[in-house]
């Protein structure tokens, strides 16, 4: 972005955060009182900065590094709050949003050098994605953003329209 505007990096930095600050405040004033039937939860993985040469990677048997999750060996199902249906219980949305996350954001594509060094840095560009993903990007299978069906809005939003609102 620095070489594209020719703004230093520092300055774009910190538009970022406060373009952050904006959408969160923008989702937490729209999304509201959303009627839903099932909710999903699952952990993102994020990195904030490299591990140094020194500290090493973790290694398998024969000394090859080793960048794969470990293989899941059992599940099992714990609802941790009300008592939902057991023939509903599923994570494949939540799974498609981990999946559209880190195709959207740099920061959270493993093996590249894509990381944030802040954490205010990383939750400013999630929050943009987000608020994005919500109001301003039409899905193919809506054919309209995840807020107009919501009844959240009426239209797809405008980068700009997005950052002047909050």
């Amino acid at each position: 972005m620095e070489r594209l505007t020719e703004v230093h990096h520092t300055t774009i930095v910190k538009l970022l955060v406060l373009a952050g600050a904006k959408a969160e405040r923008l989702m937490a004033e729209k999304v509201r009182n959303v009627d839903v039937r099932d909710v999903e939860l699952d952990e993102v993985w994020g990195f904030s900065r490299l591990r140094s040469a020194h500290q090493g990677l973790p290694s398998h048997p024969g000394g090859e590094h080793r960048y794969s999750p470990a293989d899941v060996v059992a599940m099992e199902v714990v609802p941790a709050l009300g008592r939902p249906d057991p023939e509903r219980i599923c994570t494949s949305i939540v799974e498609r949003s981990n999946l559209s996350l880190r195709m959207g954001s740099r920061r959270f594509t493993r093996l590249t050098n894509a990381f944030s060094k802040k954490w205010e840095n990383h939750w400013a560009a999630v929050v943009l994605w987000y608020c994005w993903y919500n109001f301003g990007h039409p899905h193919k299978a809506l054919r309209m953003t995840p807020a107009m069906p919501a009844g959240i809005s009426d239209h797809v939003w405008t980068v700009r329209e997005l950052l002047e609102a909050a």
